[in-house]
Formats: C-alpha cells, structure tokens, sequence
C-alpha cells in the first residue's frame, strides 16, 4: 500500500508545481509546474523543463507556490557568483536585446497614439478654420500640439533601446576579445 502511494506520489509529484506569471514584450505569459530557485540581482530564477531560467523582477506579475500562495523572494538581494573560465556572458546580452525590443514596441504605441492625437487636433483646427470659429482652432490647435509632445517623449524609449543594444554589444565584444 505504501508502496503504490510513494509511485504515485513520485508520478503526480512533479505535476502539480509553482506558478509563474510575467509579462514580456507585451504579453503575459503563464508557467505552471516551474520550482522556485532564488530571487537575486533584480532577476528571479527557477527551474523549467528541467533547465534553470530566470526573468527580470520587473517582469514578474505573479510567482506561486503549487497551493496557490505568494512566493516570497527579493530581488535587491547581490547574488555574488564567480565567473567560471569558459562561461559565456551571452545570457546577460540575450536579456539586453529583449528589453531593447521591448523599448522599441513601447516607442512605436507611444509615436502612433500621439500621431492619432496629433491628426484629430490637425482635423479640428481645418474644420474650424473652413468654417471660420475659432473655439475648434483653438482646441485642434491645442489637441495637436499635446499629440507633438507625446510623439516627441516617445524618442526617449527609443535612446533607451539604443543604450541597451550597446551594453549587449559591449557583453558581446569583451566575450570574443576573452576567447
């Protein structure tokens, strides 16, 4: 009897798992049967598939535990790991490029929304200008104008995305100048 139960609990076992939902490039991504390894560096580590992972603390929307219940971890944690002759950086570059990419799509939302707002303010002021009242030139005007700002602070995600595509580049660089 105990025997069955110990099979069983050793097949079962590894199905019912931690939880871990995050968001990445826009989408919200669930894994189940994931376990728990460390919170440190301003990343979160587990193990999927049997391989170790980790994604970004910002990125981490929910981490259960297989009852359901919060997990615990901090990321402000310094996780000190000493380098291992041979070991690549290249998984500190991957994640580089993905916020990089990241930036970009936020960049193209925030341009277009402001484009939009920008054309409808642009419509209202020639809508007012054919009919000659100036109450909708002056609100396209000003709706024109709110939509040019918000096209211009779009730019800053834009220099973000460059500034992580060069620290990847950097990764990469001093990764080929060591081998």
């Amino acid at each position: 009897m105990i025997r069955r139960l110990i099979i069983l609990l050793l097949i079962f076992g590894c199905v019912f798992g931690d939880t871990i939902v995050f968001e990445q490039m826009g989408n919200t991504h669930t894994y189940d049967n994931v376990k728990f390894i460390k919170a440190g560096n301003k990343k979160v580590y587990f193990t999927i598939y049997g391989k170790e992972s980790s994604r970004n603390c910002n990125q981490i929307i929910e981490f259960t535990d297989d009852d359901g219940n919060p997990i615990d971890y901090d990321c402000s944690v310094v996780i000190d790991e000493p380098q291992i002759k041979g070991k690549t950086k290249l998984d500190n570059s991957h994640q580089h490029f993905i916020e990089a990419g990241e930036k970009l799509i936020k960049f193209r939302s925030k341009y277009y929304r402001g484009f939009t707002i920008s054309i409808i303010g642009q419509g209202l002021l020639f809508m007012g200008a054919i009919n000659s009242e100036k109450a909708p030139m002056i609100a396209g005007g000003v709706i024109s104008f709110v939509g040019g700002i918000i096209m211009f602070s779009s730019f800053n995600e834009a220099g973000e995305a460059g500034k992580e595509l060069i620290k990847a580049g950097e990764i990469l660089k001093t990764e080929q100048e060591s081998n």
